[in-house]
């Protein structure tokens, strides 16, 4: 008769599952288990067989059938799980050459360890750990009831990312003997469904939870109704969290039904999902008034309403930093919505959206990010001083001020912040449009980019291959200017670009490797500098 029960965790050949089913198949002989495999790949159906369903699965085509064998592993305690990873058994490697193998060779690299049975002595002191990381090595239990406790009174991180724990007791089991444990990483696991709130001081000092790649949802899970457990539910456990991780989980909406209990959270980061609604997320956030840390990339939201007219709480001025890389956002009216919705957004990141990248963007998306959103200190990495500000604000108003608009109300609705750059420097048309190109025009250089084929030497510059003339300001970094000298040579992001300065000397041209993120006039770039560009 089968040992195993639905909601058991197992181990087959590598990979990890939950058997949702034990019994027979119609047309067949003997007991089999349904899997549902933590990688959908490895699955073949989702619990239906000739049209007959047998279980459910959280993520289709995720599910198999397979018959019991030996070669199932259930998982092992914690405590033994540390004890082979980190300690094994000194008396086996008495007397003996013992070698390990280096990490970054790929198995090719192997060195003679000294004094290996003193660092494992060490390690039997599990009192001094700080940090522990059991990932993948298929724990499965807290072990005999605490045996835990006393062992590691210090530990403040712990890594039980891929084991094979199946529910929140277990975990709480594990955590509650963890008096000092602040950071939690349960990545990649599949836990049975909470169908309360979650009550428990296991937690009680935990300040960081990783829940990534395990199915967890912000609040009810309608796209996976049966199977995941949701962070609301959680949340009355962790009165100290101040991160949560929920990436890569398959998410399409932050429902809202319940209150989230985690009032100190600080940072929320849902990347890898597929959000596609900015009016959710903001919805979302109502109930975490304290995040000032949004991390949502690697989503599908397309577009930025401007935030409901009649809402006094839309704004969500606690944001200061947030990550929308590799989204589908296109139009500059988002960014303009976007500045409403965060009054006091410090730091943005945007790359790889339609709108850094599409033709009619590229060329002044930086600037017109710049300028769009006034309280920005920080884009896509990189600093704004004061200067770069300005400059960006200056190139703006110039191409602005070209467009053709019936009516001075077109031109507010398009460019909301018209009237008050006008105010800061002038309208161009009027007394100040000269003074104004003047000062834009001052930081703007002409400098000449030679390709090369090969690095240059101390002395003398390599004969070009090709040479283009680019305009750049003055207080461009040079990130953003390595960026702009890839795009005019449209040389593809997955290549390596070196730049080199090269600077008139006494005893001829030497050369400067240019790094770092300092601006073009830190390094004394002027009109005519020639800069040196290789291509590996």
């Amino acid at each position: 008769m089968t040992t195993f029960q639905p909601g058991t965790r197992i181990a087959l050949n590598d990979h990890n599952g939950t058997v949702r089913w034990v019994g027979q198949v119609q047309g067949t002989k003997g007991s089999w288990l349904g899997v549902e495999w933590d990688d959908p790949a490895r699955g073949k159906h989702d619990g239906v067989k000739d049209g007959v369903r047998y279980f459910h699965c959280s993520v289709p085509g995720a599910g198999s059938f397979i018959r019991e064998t030996p070669a199932i592993v259930r998982g092992r305690s914690f405590l033994a799980a540390f004890v082979e990873k980190y300690i094994d058994d000194p008396s086996q490697h008495q007397g003996a050459i013992e070698k390990v193998t280096l990490g970054s060779s790929n198995g090719v690299i192997e060195v003679e360890a000294v004094n290996l049975n003193k660092i494992r002595s060490k390690l039997l002191n599990f009192a001094s750990l700080r940090e522990v990381s059991l990932d993948s090595e298929r724990v499965s239990s807290a072990g005999e009831p605490n045996e835990l406790r006393d062992k590691f009174p210090r530990l403040r991180g712990l890594d039980l990312t891929r084991s094979l724990i199946g529910d929140w007791q277990t975990v709480i089991a594990i955590a509650g003997q963890l008096p000092a444990l602040q950071s939690l990483s349960l990545n990649y696991n599949r836990f049975q469904p909470l169908t309360e709130p979650l009550h428990t001081t296991a937690f009680t000092n935990l300040s960081e939870l990783r829940l990534n790649g395990s199915l967890v949802s912000w609040d009810q899970a309608s796209h996976i109704p049966k199977q995941a457990s949701t962070f609301a539910l959680l949340s009355p456990a962790l009165p100290a969290l101040r991160e949560v991780q929920l990436g890569y989980n398959r998410l399409s909406e932050l429902s809202t039904e319940h209150r989230i209990e985690a009032r100190k959270l600080e940072t929320l980061n849902v990347d890898g999902n597929q959000l596609h609604s900015w009016a959710n997320l903001m919805e979302a956030l109502r109930s975490v008034p304290m995040v000032s840390r949004l991390v949502a990339t690697m989503n599908v939201i397309a577009n930025i309403p401007p935030p409901p007219p009649q809402s006094q709480d839309a704004a969500r001025r606690s944001v200061h930093y947030l990550s929308l890389s590799e989204n589908k956002l296109a139009s500059w009216s988002d960014v303009d919505a976007l500045a409403k919705w965060l009054p006091e957004l410090k730091s943005l990141s945007l790359t790889q959206n339609p709108i850094m990248e599409l033709d009619e963007h590229k060329q002044h998306a930086t600037q017109f990010l710049i300028t769009r959103i006034p309280t920005l200190e920080t884009l896509n990495g990189s600093a704004i001083p004061p200067h770069a500000r300005q400059d960006a604000e200056l190139y703006y108003m110039t191409v602005v001020s070209k467009q053709q608009y019936a009516t001075r109300e077109d031109r507010l609705r398009d460019h909301p912040r018209w009237t008050e750059l006008c105010q800061k420097y002038g309208e161009p048309g009027q007394s100040k449009e000269a003074e104004t190109s003047t000062k834009l025009s001052e930081r703007l250089v002409s400098v000449r980019i030679l390709v090369l084929s090969e690095a240059p030497s101390q002395v003398g510059i390599p004969v070009p291959t090709r040479e283009i003339s680019l305009r750049v300001l003055k207080t461009m970094n040079f990130r953003t200017f390595r960026a702009k000298v890839m795009k005019s040579l449209k040389i593809t992001p997955s290549k390596t670009v070196r730049l080199w300065y090269f600077v008139e000397g006494e005893q001829g041209t030497g050369s400067l490797e240019m790094e770092g993120d300092r601006d073009l006039e830190w390094w004394d770039i002027e009109e005519g500098s020639k800069i040196g560009v290789l291509i590996e």
